[in-house]
């Protein structure tokens, strides 16, 4: 199951039977080897007739949600359909290109600042390395469910901590809802480094 797909199906505001259908869908995609359920794993999966799910299918597809790519084997025998998320793959495709430019513009400074922004960067890194080890040798470093790691003690500013969730974010690493208070969800959103859809649906 690809996280960031599921995550993106939970949020669509659909009726139920297409709703539950796209989630299904979601659920049962692969990042290396696509989407390809057969007709009766969705029949059994979603508890709807055959009729139902091929509607609602071709409701997801008509409004853009999904696309389906009829497929054959060797023999040239009917196999099961491959589906794609052609939305899902713009948004992706979006943010890709958002993070690039952000990567792009954090390289390339303004000449007459690159040598305060280098050193800001610079100290800023050490920074973070240095409590980082604090934490590790104190036993306060810990992970979240997902395997990623955090340290609640180690940013003690509130710039620190939004450039640490940022980069969770941005990794598509699960953020605890309760971690992110509403100042530095403001604060996050303002920097404009992580879509704003993405942090109020935290």
């Amino acid at each position: 199951m690809s996280k960031s797909l599921f995550h993106w199906a939970r949020s669509l505001d659909l009726p139920r039977g297409p709703y539950q259908l796209i989630n299904e869908l979601a659920y049962c995609h692969s990042e290396e080897k696509g989407c390809f359920p057969s007709q009766k794993h969705l029949v059994q999966k979603t508890k709807m007739k055959r009729a139902s799910v091929n509607t609602h299918l071709k409701t997801l597809e008509e409004a853009g949600l999904i696309r389906r790519e009829q497929r054959k084997t060797a023999s040239g025998k009917q196999a099961s359909t491959l589906y794609h998320f052609p939305a899902f793959e713009a948004l992706l495709t979006n943010e890709q290109k958002s993070a690039a430019a952000v990567s792009k513009k954090a390289e390339d400074p303004c000449p007459e600042n690159s040598k305060t922004r280098v050193q800001k960067l610079d100290t800023i890194e050490n920074s973070h390395k240095k409590k980082k080890r604090a934490c590790e040798g104190s036993g306060t470093l810990k992970g979240d469910r997902h395997g990623s790691t955090g340290c609640d003690s180690s940013y003690t500013t509130l710039e620190e901590q939004a450039e640490f969730w940022e980069k969770t974010l941005l990794a598509g690493r699960y953020v605890p809802p309760s971690a992110l208070s509403s100042s530095l969800r403001k604060l996050i959103i303002a920097r404009g480094r992580v879509e704003c859809d993405v942090v109020e649906r935290l």
